[in-house]
């Protein structure tokens, strides 16, 4: 979480201490993530007034300006418009496809699901119900999962 009382640039600036990279590097980073996810115009606003797409957009730049090989991502789209959900996950991808990053999801939304996975793990109190390529959801015997992906497919049908 982004402490409202920095601008972004300070704290990203700072929480990449803990990465040890040269502050050249992270000027160099920082500028190119920041155009990559559209809020250079914002680096020297205070936290506390950014909207939220823009404050989940400088928590994704925070957590992968060190570039990471495996990004960890719980529900980042949550809370967000449909406009600002769809600019976050396309922002995403892009990274992934520039940087070659494994992201593992956790989300709720079909669409990001569809857009972000090549491979889909659902878990249910513990248990592996299904761990796949996300093309082969409809043939899975488990009963239960089947029901789960059913509902799963018919929201992704909607976004397709």
């Amino acid at each position: 979480m982004l402490n409202p009382d920095l601008t972004a640039y300070d704290y990203i600036s700072v929480s990449s201490l803990f990465y040890e990279l040269e502050p050249q590097e992270i000027e160099t980073r920082l500028h190119h993530l920041s155009e990559l996810f559209e809020v250079t115009h914002r680096l020297h606003s205070l936290v506390r007034n950014l909207s939220l797409g823009e404050t989940i957009k400088f928590e994704i730049i925070a957590s992968i300006i060190h570039k990471p090989r495996v990004l960890f991502l719980d529900e980042p789209t949550i809370g967000l418009d449909f406009s600002s959900q769809s600019t976050i996950v396309s922002l995403l991808k892009q990274y992934h496809e520039e940087e070659n990053v494994t992201i593992l999801l956790t989300s709720h939304y079909a669409k990001d699901i569809q857009t972000l996975s090549k491979e889909l793990l659902v878990i249910e109190k513990g248990k592996e119900l299904y761990y796949d390529d996300i093309n082969n959801l409809n043939s899975h015997p488990n009963r239960k999962v089947n029901s789960y992906l059913q509902t799963l497919n018919e929201e992704l049908a909607r976004y397709a």
